[in-house]
Parts: C-alpha cells; sequence; structure tokens
C-alpha cells in the first residue's frame, strides 16, 4: 500500500508540475494554438478565443458582435473618430500579423505554424488567402479594440468628411489593410 501511495504521490507531484508549467505558457489572443480549422481551403490554426466562425464575418456581423460587446452603445451613425484616429487603432493591431508584402523570417515563421508549415513558394502562391486570414485575425481584435474604446456611438454631430460614420469604421475594420491608404486619400 505504500509503494502504490508514494507511486501516486510522485505522478500527481509531477501531473501538477506539468500542467503549472503549461500554464505559464498561456499565449495571448493573438498568439496560434492547436485549434486547426478549414479556411479557404487551408488548414489554418486560431488563437483562442478566436470563434471560428469569424473567419466568415461580414461588416454587418462585425456590426452585431461589435454592438454585443458594447450594449450601452446606441445605433447611430456617427462613431465620432476621424480616419487619422480610426488609422492608429488599426495599423498596430493588423502590424502584430504577417504580411505576404513583407515576409521577413520572423512572418515566415508565424506563417508556417499558423498554415501548416508551408513552403515559401507555396506562400507565395497562397498570398492572398494567407492575408485574408490574418485581416481576419486582426478585425476581431479591432472591433474589441473599439468596444474597449466605448466609442460615442449615440453623439449626433454635423458631418464634414472629417469623422467617419459607423458603416465606414466597421468597413475599415473589416478590412484593415485599406485604412492608411484611405487616410492618406483623404488628407
Amino acid at each position: 500500500m505504500k509503494f502504490c501511495y508514494k507511486t501516486s504521490t510522485a505522478f500527481f507531484a509531477f501531473l501538477f508540475s506539468a500542467l503549472l508549467i503549461g500554464c505559464n505558457n498561456k499565449p495571448s489572443a493573438i498568439e496560434p494554438t492547436s485549434k486547426v480549422v478549414t479556411f479557404r481551403g487551408q488548414l489554418v490554426k486560431i488563437p483562442d478565443g478566436f470563434p471560428a466562425e469569424a473567419l466568415y464575418y461580414t461588416t454587418e456581423d462585425y456590426e452585431r458582435f461589435f454592438f454585443s460587446l458594447n450594449e450601452s452603445a446606441r445605433i447611430s451613425s456617427k462613431t465620432g473618430l476621424t480616419l487619422g484616429e480610426l488609422n492608429q487603432i488599426i495599423t498596430p493591431i493588423r502590424n502584430q500579423f504577417p504580411n505576404t508584402a513583407f515576409l521577413d523570417e520572423k512572418a515566415k515563421k508565424r506563417i508556417k505554424i499558423d498554415f501548416n508549415s508551408l513552403s515559401d513558394s507555396k506562400m507565395k502562391e497562397l498570398a492572398e488567402v494567407i492575408d485574408e486570414f490574418y485581416d481576419k485575425l486582426a478585425s476581431f481584435e479591432i472591433i474589441i479594440s473599439l468596444a474597449k474604446k466605448n466609442i460615442k456611438p449615440g453623439a449626433r454631430k454635423a458631418y464634414f468628411g472629417y469623422e467617419t460614420n459607423r458603416k465606414e469604421t466597421l468597413l475599415l475594420a473589416n478590412n484593415p489593410r485599406n485604412i492608411s491608404g484611405t487616410d492618406k486619400a483623404t488628407t
């Protein structure tokens, strides 16, 4: 009986320490995990807390998602954010993910993790799918960030072209690669 007690105690101590080590390496919201789904015919790893259906969210889906996060928000046509302010929110989030237009070793490593060890030549072939995947991950984070900022959804202001309306904000959040060019073109 003592032998079994010692063996089981040692086993549970090992199991508990392994569990503690595993908890210390918990991924952030944007790091890949072992959850694998299919996106545009490719197996991809998605982050913890990222719903697989968000890979196919439309602008209207993001609008519903935003209002589900920000229940105190009233529907308004104005967001109170300029394109410049949106650019400051969106660009840093999008830049956390690889972009096939600027593939360095760090970006290639992340893509290989997320896309089940793609070769460099296959990365070039699937560049559009890869960018769309990371845009979807970024869009989800952007909407969460916008909801946390508690943008003035009930405010009614005269629209002189400096502030984005609700649809423009959601459209840019759903297409984060377009914010810099849109901001520059408007300026």
